[in-house]
């Protein structure tokens, strides 16, 4: 299965990866998928041709389930990510 469609700053991918280990596992694959999807769509909306901080906190902060999302974000942002 590919997740990813388009490139992502190797950084936050990395980070992503990191925050979504803590997603516990029934629902881990879905919600990447949905963050990477999410993720995704605001780039190219953007018109940028990769996945960049701003895109990854974005879809985070609207797409992983709400009982996961704080502690997800809180793990982003201990990594340097920031919500904008």
């Amino acid at each position: 299965m590919t997740l990813r469609h388009m490139a992502w700053e190797p950084e936050v991918w990395q980070a992503f990866l990191r925050a979504a280990a803590y997603i516990p596992p029934p629902v881990r694959m879905e919600a990447v998928a949905l963050v990477v999807e999410h993720s995704e769509r605001l780039a190219a909306k953007r018109g940028s041709n990769a996945v960049e901080e701003q895109d990854l906190m974005t879809a985070a902060s609207q797409r992983v389930p709400r009982a996961y999302r704080q502690v997800s974000l809180q793990i982003l942002e201990e990594q340097g990510l920031r919500l904008r």
